[in-house]
């Protein structure tokens, strides 16, 4: 006979209420603290990434006027003798009045004039931004154009390596204008683009549609000055200027515009052999809960701040000898 089968009940048990609530509530503060952190994290790298743009746009502006501030004066196979330096408005754009005269006296113009923050600018400077400093170059193009390629519109520097030529060098826009001769005293000598530059700080990049404050340069282009953004967030531009008291090209002292003094070495831009470049750089973005409470050397020109505003700032610097003016004195 077989044995009846026992049948055992069994409980099925889970979570209390109490339970279930601080099982949530344990989450919950998971979930909160990993939002924080996250939170956090992603500020962190938001605010590292605005610095590093800010320390990039510096760092390239700066590199930027260095490296036309050491071409400044670059006038190609030019004979530097017996030659005048002319000062012309840098916001003409008619060719008999940028300063070139290749009869006598045969005068070229000056490799580098400054505009000091509060004087007169040029009245090119499109949103020009106040207390900010503006810089002239001037030299020709670093490569040489046959005269039968010429850019229609452009202005162009040609020097004869013919002794037969007089004068020594021609400035025009067309072949017609530029007839001197290469070395064989045959073939047409090439030419030089002739380029004259300003740099300044603008209250804006887009003026139609920021106040984002840019490095830009006015450019002489096809008979019209035409102004290019080049680096956004730059909010100062301060620049010093050594002058060679004793043609040896170095210079003896520094300035920020002319001395004023008649007849002193230090009362010429055609002295001007060095510079100091000061740079005020800002972030794209104000951050939230920063106050900028410190002061930017500028050079000689003193220092800038405290803004006590939002912004983060960082100041450059770099000294820059103009190879061209320097290198003829030697």
């Amino acid at each position: 006979m077989s044995r009846p089968t026992a049948i055992q009940s069994v409980r099925q048990s889970g979570f209390s209420l109490v339970e279930l609530m601080v099982a949530m509530a344990v989450g919950l503060g998971l979930v909160a603290a990993v939002s924080v952190m996250f939170a956090s994290t992603s500020q962190a790298r938001s605010e590292l990434s605005r610095t590093g743009r800010m320390f990039e746009n510096g760092r390239y502006a700066q590199d930027l006027l260095a490296e036309e501030l050491k071409l400044a004066g670059y006038y190609g196979e030019l004979p530097f003798v017996n030659l005048e330096t002319s000062y012309p408005d840098p916001c003409l754009t008619d060719p008999a009045a940028l300063g070139w005269q290749a009869t006598s006296p045969a005068t070229v113009p000056a490799a580098i004039v400054g505009y000091q923050a509060g004087a007169t600018m040029p009245s090119c400077l499109d949103n020009q931004k106040p207390g900010t400093d503006a810089v002239v170059v001037r030299r020709v193009a670093t490569t040489s154009t046959d005269v039968t390629a010429l850019s229609a519109g452009a202005l162009y520097l040609q020097t004869s390596r013919c002794e037969e030529d007089v004068p020594p060098f021609a400035v025009g826009a067309s072949a017609s204008q530029l007839g001197l001769r290469a070395i064989d005293c045959a073939q047409p000598a090439t030419a030089r683009r002739v380029l004259v530059r300003i740099y300044y700080v603008s209250t804006c990049n887009d003026c139609a549609r920021d106040t984002i404050p840019t490095l830009k340069r006015v450019d002489l282009q096809a008979g019209a000055m035409v102004v290019t953004p080049l680096v956004e967030s730059i909010e100062n531009l301060r620049v010093d200027y050594g002058f060679d008291l004793n043609a040896d090209g170095v210079a003896d002292r520094y300035l920020r515009a002319l001395s004023g003094t008649a007849s002193a070495a230090d009362n010429e831009w055609a002295n001007v052999v060095a510079t100091r470049i000061n740079l005020l750089v800002r972030t794209a973005e104000a951050p939230g809960g920063f106050t900028d409470t410190a002061t930017y050397q500028m050079g000689l020109s003193g220092s800038l701040g405290p803004y006590n505003d939002a912004w983060k700032r960082t100041a450059f610097a770099s000294a820059v000898r103009l190879a061209n003016p320097a290198g003829r004195r030697e």
